[in-house]
């Protein structure tokens, strides 16, 4: 197997399990990813939303260590000694993390405007059971003060706070939240992630795993090393590491597109790096109006008008343009039917040949030539039938054209 590897007829593939979807789940899904499809303010055209004022939290068991690690020492080093009571039971501290799109000014800087914070003593305290109402308070004293402290002053519009569907977590129109959120001028509301989708929120789809592999890298032997290295951790993640996870959402939105709100997808890799050291990196990525039309198409009208006015516009302009496609290849077939028939009959008529101009529009702005007014009458009907009925043909069409 190791030489079929090397000779590339294998390949290693790591496989992950991934939620069930049910029908509702994925058209869920699909309108969520349409919500978050805006247009462009240099040219208009379909792309995603920048993000920057929607904050991605959620909850992370982080483990003290490993029932296996693998360790590089030197030669007279002695081996770690590990113990402990149960390899199914090792301690573990679950965190609640908050994000949000790192903004970045002219000179490409992170920009920040956090305060001090006074330093003070670590204390731990051990939480029985993550209720509802520890869930309200950790919001209430802990995100909210920490969104007022680092979101830039110029903001305009709503923040929202995008959780997954935990029973420990909050209703969307929580009084007590709702009361908290709405000081110092600040509009921060809540909202559901879909369903069975953690590949909708950047902490799931990738800022969690980059954070455990520093943590892991440290040694650790109590649960106040435990936080402090994943608070370390968390500090020495580049923002920019941060802003390409926001950017490969974007992708997955796109593909759940593709597939119907499915998440049977592979994540696409856009080069993200090489982009940002050419200084190319988008802040949006595009989506096609094919794609969302196909996408709108085959959600059902209960789920359409939960989805933004004017990508419906965009829908029924689109049917517009399909219907208008399909007209004119009609009306291109109908056309060439009707000029073989139209020679046909001609030629029949008169013998002599006769050069037919097949780049006019219509029949009706051919011509006959002078010597067909001296054909015997019932031809010169035959012609003048003829003519007249291509002419209420083109009337037919033109009228239905308007109507659409």
């Amino acid at each position: 197997m190791h030489r079929r590897i090397k000779e590339g007829a294998l390949k290693a593939h790591t496989n992950a399990i991934k939620p069930d979807l049910t029908d509702e789940n994925k058209k869920t899904r699909l309108v969520f990813c349409l919500s978050s499809v805006t247009r462009s303010l240099s040219n208009g055209s379909p792309v995603f939303h920048d993000m920057f004022n929607v904050v991605h939290i959620d909850e992370k068991w982080f483990y003290l260590t490993k029932p296996s690690k693998r360790y590089y020492l030197v030669l007279d080093e002695d081996e770690l000694y590990r113990t402990c009571k149960s390899k199914k039971f090792i301690t573990k501290v679950m965190f609640l993390a908050a994000v949000a799109r790192p903004r970045y000014d002219s000179s490409g800087k992170a920009k920040r405007s956090s305060k001090n914070h006074v330093a003070g003593t670590l204390e731990t305290k051990p939480i029985l059971s993550v209720t509802k109402e520890v869930t309200r308070s950790w919001l209430i004293e802990k995100v909210l003060p920490a969104i007022r402290s680092t979101w830039p002053g110029n903001h305009t519009g709503p923040i929202y706070i995008q959780q997954d569907n935990a029973k420990p977590h909050i209703d969307v129109n929580d009084a007590e939240f709702k009361l908290e959120a709405s000081k110092d001028g600040f509009d921060i509301r809540l909202g559901f992630q879909p369903p069975n989708s953690p590949d909708l929120n950047v902490l799931d789809l990738g800022f969690f795993r980059a954070i455990q592999s520093l943590q892991e890298q440290e040694v650790l032997g109590l649960i106040d090393e435990l936080v402090s290295a994943v608070k370390s951790s968390l500090e020495r993640m580049p923002s920019h590491e941060l802003n390409k996870v926001f950017l490969t959402l974007q992708t997955c939105m796109k593909e759940i597109m593709k597939v119907r709100g499915g998440n049977n997808y592979k994540i696409p890799h856009i080069g993200k790096g090489k982009l940002e050291r050419q200084g190319n990196l988008p802040l949006q990525i595009e989506c096609d109006e094919n794609l969302i039309y196909e996408a709108l198409s085959y959600l059902s009208h209960g789920h359409e008008e939960k989805v933004t006015p004017n990508l419906l516009v965009l829908k029924e302009k689109k049917e517009k343009e399909l219907v208008m496609e399909e007209m004119n290849s009609v009306l291109s077939f109908v056309e060439h039917s009707y000029w073989q028939s139209w020679t046909v009959v001609y030629t029949s008529f008169f013998p002599q040949p006769h050069i037919l101009d097949q780049n006019t529009t219509w029949f009706t702005e051919f011509s006959p030539p002078p010597s067909a007014f001296h054909l015997p009458p019932d031809q010169q009907v035959f012609l003048f039938v003829m003519k007249t009925l291509c002419q209420a043909f083109e009337s037919l069409i033109v009228e239905a054209v308007g109507a659409v």
